[in-house]
């Protein structure tokens, strides 16, 4: 499995990427991945809006192994409908307890 997780937005608008791949994630962690991006497909555009200035996480996760579901991408992003390649948007503000954690230690 790998991931990319993209941040923008904020007070200032710049954006932060950080990649890692299966070799670099502990199980635990890519079990985490898994549920947030699956929660935020089931989200769909129910979703609640971000805050203003608030950030904005891209999480895009390739995996063979997944068949890359069949939500809409969270927050109303399309997802790619690509077999292994699930991507959605989260907004923060209405991000579960625990993702901005995860996410941000992505980003380091």
């Amino acid at each position: 499995m790998r991931v990319v997780v993209e941040r923008s937005g904020g007070f200032a608008g710049l954006v932060r990427r950080g990649e890692a791949d299966s070799s670099q994630l502990d199980e635990a962690t890519a079990r985490q991945l898994r549920a947030l991006v699956a929660d935020a497909e089931g989200a769909g555009a129910a979703a609640p809006a971000g805050r203003r200035d608030g950030f904005c996480y891209e999480v895009t996760l390739e995996d063979p192994d997944d068949d890359g579901g069949d939500g809409d991408g969270g927050d109303g992003a399309a997802a790619s409908g690509a077999p292994g390649l699930r991507r959605v948007v989260l907004r923060e503000g209405s991000l579960p307890v625990g993702a901005r954690q995860l996410l941000e230690g992505l980003l380091r």
